[in-house]
């Protein structure tokens, strides 16, 4: 992309205007990859449903990849289809969000999981990611994400967590 140049970031992978919603951009550091929110079904070349999910396009190649995938490596389908919140590091090499999809790809981590195991129980989202991918922070109303919080929030706010991935 030249600068002063404008192009189309969610554009459909047949090349045409895509329909449906698009939100919720963020761009990695040297801005060669943004990721974004879509309910289309034409944006990336896999796109099974019209739910939300998160898509990450390369600037340099021109090209769109769902990156909410399930266990089998497949885009997610309905009714446990929901992604959004999407944030990526600065070097592009992780991508946090928030979902609520129960089987994820194996690259996927789990950030606001219970520390006694599996995942927590309460609400958690709009993550914020390091530049290196190794910290991801988030807001959650679950109070079993670490050890001795109390039983609930009297004043029925969230919390802000931070996951170390690496």
């Amino acid at each position: 992309m030249e600068t002063g140049t404008t192009t189309l970031a969610s554009r459909g992978s047949d090349e045409r205007f895509p329909r449906n919603t698009r939100w919720s951009a963020t761009v990695s550091g040297d801005g060669n990859l943004i990721a974004f929110v879509t309910s289309g079904l034409d944006i990336a070349p896999e796109d099974v449903c019209a739910c939300l999910k998160v898509v990450l396009y390369d600037v340099a190649a021109g090209t769109s990849t769902t990156v909410s995938k399930n266990s089998d490596g497949e885009p997610i389908d309905p009714p446990e289809a929901y992604s959004l919140d999407p944030a990526i590091s600065a070097d592009g090499s992780a991508i946090a969000f928030t979902s609520y999809v129960s089987n994820f790809v194996r690259q996927t981590v789990l950030a606001s999981g219970s520390w006694t195991g599996g995942s927590a129980h309460g609400t958690a989202g709009v993550p914020a990611i390091s530049g290196d991918g190794s910290i991801v922070a988030y807001n959650s109303s679950a109070v079993d994400i670490v050890q001795d919080m109390p039983s609930r929030d009297p004043y029925g706010i969230s919390w802000i967590y931070a996951y170390r991935n690496f």
